[in-house]
């Protein structure tokens, strides 16, 4: 999931906190049989690959299971060469291997090789100026320096996704004995972003004998990539400038502020960003920020074909100044004339109010250092936000601007505690900070974690040690994101400790057991109050195995794979993905999953 795992104590005295390092959990219940009738209703015994037997569902709901397989770096000729950041190497549709994986009768076991195709070549591929001088080409169509980055695309939502990055080397091909910009890479097959970061190579200079400024990233959306692709070239499009003013107040400086645009759907810079020129208070600033529009395809180029959505505007103070970042909106609903030239009004902004406040504890006795976010919407599509570290006493000082000299600033506070083992939930408050009054002797009381609790056992109703982890749900909309955390089970007993938000909660069985994951997607928490989980009862697994193979059916050995399972939202338009398991493949390439037969909810 999109959030890192912190640390905690899960057991009952987390609420104290806990700096006591993790051990991992131990098999010391497994899954074993000696014949069906050891099983219960709706399961059989079934013999594993190292001899023993196991207890294993004869039924399942596992439909669009997807396996997410890395093979390792090098070695049997997997390694692709690139620099893939993040992600796995392959995605892989468990229901097109032939098998069914949702229904009854299915007997325990599902026999499944994962055949991995070969890599896609791509070679010689240039980036090509669209006219001459850009990037000190001399001609259009001349090839020019560049990183290209290849992010394979999902439609679900919490997948991770592997980015290829490859970068041009100037070298000399049939086509240009002299010399020429060419990337190469070797990719799955697949749809993929393409990002182009353009690159103006050393010493090539303007009229006023500085060097160029790089020209603008240019980002195509789907680009599907076939088994025989061999080559792929990118030619820019013409440059659009985007022109106006941002017309602040004497009580906000935008000095060395910068305006840019993202592209909505992948947040990627596709702009150039430059600093704000003409800067006097109380006066319009001008800027002038040059991009290249986005391109979507989808599947064959040719008419038709939907238009990229309006990029976002955006204006950002420098890092030290705290109002970053102030998104203002879609070009569209700023760009009402559609001449690429925009005015950005922050607003008649009053002077800024001097504010002095702390973050406390529940029983207000002690103070907790925290991160502490402010967050307000002065004006159509306008967001400021200005974050600080408090001081150890919990203490801050800091200054607000109101709406203007007669009305006052409504800010959103946040404050989540710099301790990840702290007791303390996330906390938040709503503040008017008043023109002309200075805001001083606030606080702002950060209530407990609210307490998850349950008991764990197998279907023989034996306690069961495990480990376990409740991550962000990856549909979680929240505006801060609540804690991730990871701790242990002992002798059944479930008692972890989480912020308000929703959280997948997976419960780990030592691996070897013999046990699946038990997965509960979509877990609420609110604020304080207690969840009582029951009895969380292991179910009798769902047993893949196979081989992972190679495009030359031979074995990958050491492949990582992890299970997915997507779940539809509520429209059942989009869908997110909850990890149900993981194993890594043998020497021999041979893996064994347990999957829990379904997802509780």
């Amino acid at each position: 999931m999109r959030s890192s795992l912190g640390r905690l104590c899960a057991l009952a005295t987390f609420a104290a906190g806990c700096s006591v390092p993790l051990q991992e959990a131990s098999p010391s219940i497994s899954n074993t049989c000696a014949q069906a009738q050891d099983c219960g209703a709706g399961a059989t015994c079934i013999e594993t690959r190292n001899g023993s037997r196991a207890c294993a569902a004869t039924s399942a709901d596992l439909g669009g299971l997807l396996l997410d397989v890395r093979p390792p770096v090098s070695g049997n000729g997997m390694g692709t060469g690139n620099a893939v950041v993040g992600g796995g190497a392959y995605l892989v549709e468990a229901s097109t291997l032939g098998q069914r994986l949702a229904g009854s009768a299915l007997g325990g076991v599902i026999d499944l090789d994962v055949a991995l195709p070969a890599l896609v070549s791509l070679q010689k591929g240039r980036i090509n100026a669209f006219a001459k001088d850009d990037a000190c080409a001399t001609a259009a169509g001349e090839s020019i320096p560049a990183e290209v980055f290849f992010s394979r695309t999902t439609p679900h939502v919490g997948l991770p996704v592997g980015e290829y990055k490859t970068s041009t080397e100037f070298a000399a091909t049939e086509e240009a004995p002299n010399g020429q910009h060419v990337f190469a890479t070797a990719l799955p097959a697949g749809r993929y972003d393409v990002y182009v970061r353009p690159r103006t190579p050393e010493g090539c200079l303007g009229l006023d004998e500085q060097q160029l400024p790089d020209l603008p990233p240019y980002l195509i959306r789907g680009l599907e990539i076939g088994a025989e692709a061999g080559q792929i070239n990118i030619d820019l499009p013409q440059r659009q400038t985007l022109t106006g003013t941002v017309d602040s107040s004497a009580a906000l400086s935008v000095e060395g502020w910068t305006v840019s645009m993202i592209d909505r759907a992948t947040a990627k810079l596709i702009s150039t960003e430059p600093e704000l020129v003409n800067v006097e208070f109380g006066f319009p600033s001008a800027f002038q920020v040059e991009f290249h529009p986005t391109k979507i395809v989808t599947g064959e180029e040719g008419p038709g074909k939907p238009a990229a959505p309006f990029p976002l505007v955006r204006v950002r103070a420098p890092e030290a100044d705290g109002y970053t970042p102030a998104l203002l909106g879609a070009l569209d609903e700023l760009d009402l004339d559609g001449n690429y030239d925009v005015a950005l009004t922050l607003g008649k902004l009053s002077k800024a109010v001097d504010v002095e406040a702390s973050i406390l504890t529940t029983d207000t006795l002690y103070g907790v250092a925290a991160t502490v976010t402010f967050v307000s919407d002065f004006s159509k599509g306008l967001r400021f936000e200005r974050t600080l570290t408090t001081k150890a006493d919990g203490s801050f000082q800091t200054s607000l601007i109101t709406a203007s000299a007669e009305l006052p600033g409504q800010y959103q506070c946040f404050a989540r505690p710099i301790d990840d083992s702290s007791p303390e939930a996330i906390g938040t408050v709503d503040w008017q900070i008043n023109p002309g009054e200075d805001f001083v002797g606030h606080t702002l009381v950060l209530p407990p974690r609210a307490v998850v609790s349950g008991s764990v056992l197998t279907a023989a109703d034996q306690k069961l040690d495990a480990e376990v982890t409740a991550a962000q749900s990856a549909r979680n909309n929240d505006p801060i994101s609540p804690r991730a955390v990871q701790g242990l089970i002992s002798d059944g007993a479930l008692a972890v400790s989480l912020d308000p938000g929703t959280f997948d909660l997976v419960v780990k069985p030592a691996e070897g057991s013999g046990f699946p994951w038990l997965v509960t997607s979509q877990l609420e928490i609110l604020d304080q109050q207690a969840v009582a989980l029951g009895v969380l009862r292991i179910p009798n697994p769902i047993v893949l195995r196979g081989r992972v193979l190679d495009a030359d059916n031979q074995p990958v050995p050491l492949a990582a794979m992890t299970a997915w399972l997507p779940v539809e939202d509520e429209d059942a338009s989009t869908s997110t993905v909850v990890q149900v398991g993981q194993t890594v493949s043998d020497e021999a390439g041979e893996y064994t999953l347990f999957l829990p037969p379904s997802l509780t909810h």
